[in-house]
């Protein structure tokens, strides 16, 4: 399983994604006829028009449509750059995503947000793993982010709008959402990024505290996690006892908080997606 990242327009999600998933709970043909004149971008209005007249009945939810127009639709609304000129939405030209191992991610997620997680303990760290995907804590930043819950909660179910995973999604109106794909508005996101030196930071005493000594080379790779330092640093010494995996933990980490400071840093959200594999359905248009 790989998780894509991608920065979004917040105003977009706000004022157009939201509103339409929201209409389209009870009436598709709304929805759709309500979006398609506030596009301007070809591609996703012919999308639009063709589910229009390929059925959109009313009555019929978003998500009952032809699943092959639907996900290809859906993914450009999700995870697109969108911008709005003249009054209008469209796609503006973007930087690819980052996409790494969904397992991975959660991983190092935990170790950042978490003090007290044993990420030295593979069995331990499997089972809370394990756990964070079937039931996420909201307290846990990215790694609730990453392991697919919405904060706050929307007010449509977000696994019906679009799964990746089978029978993985929970919603309860107004208390908790779940799904394969989730959002974080930019206020979220600059919180984050303001909050991540001081946690990187927190890792690097907790890793010191655990082996020993003192880490020559955590000065070089603090400066790298919060991009004073472009590349990530050699490693004399094996961060987290791992190795010849100590170097990808550390690039892992640097690409993640690369992700959420230039988010931040021009006033954007985040989404991600969780993917089946290389050349999945949702790779095709991620």
């Amino acid at each position: 399983m790989q998780l894509v990242l991608r920065s979004v327009n917040d105003q977009f999600f706000d004022q157009i994604v939201f509103p339409i998933f929201e209409m389209g709970m009870v009436s598709s043909e709304s929805a759709l006829a309500h979006l398609r004149p506030q596009l301007s971008d070809e591609r996703t209005g012919m999308l639009v028009e063709l589910l229009l007249d390929r059925g959109a009945a009313q009555g019929t939810a978003l998500w009952g449509l032809d699943q092959d127009l639907w996900h290809e639709t859906v993914h450009r609304l999700l995870f697109s750059d969108w911008e709005q000129v003249d009054g209008l939405w469209r796609v503006r030209a973007e930087d690819p995503g980052f996409a790494a191992d969904w397992g991975l991610l959660l991983h190092l997620a935990l170790m950042v947000e978490s003090p007290h997680y044993p990420y030295d303990d593979e069995k331990q760290s499997r089972a809370i793993i394990q756990q964070l995907t079937a039931e996420p804590a909201p307290n846990l930043g990215l790694a609730a982010f990453f392991a697919g819950l919405w904060d706050p909660t929307p007010r449509f179910p977000a696994h019906e709008v679009l799964s990746t995973t089978k029978d993985r999604g929970l919603y309860r109106a107004g208390e908790v959402c779940v799904a394969d794909w989730s959002y974080r508005p930019a206020g979220a996101v600059a919180l984050w990024a303001r909050q991540l030196s001081t946690k990187l930071g927190r890792m690097l005493r907790r890793e010191e505290t655990r082996l020993q000594l003192t880490l020559p080379d955590s000065k070089p790779v603090l400066d790298y996690w919060t991009g004073a330092q472009a590349a990530s640093p050699y490693l004399p010494v094996p961060y987290s006892g791992l190795g010849g995996k100590s170097h990808l933990w550390v690039e892992r980490i640097g690409e993640i908080t690369a992700q959420v400071r230039a988010a931040a840093a021009a006033g954007k959200g985040l989404s991600m997606i969780v993917t089946r594999s290389t050349g999945s359905f949702e790779e095709r248009y991620l």
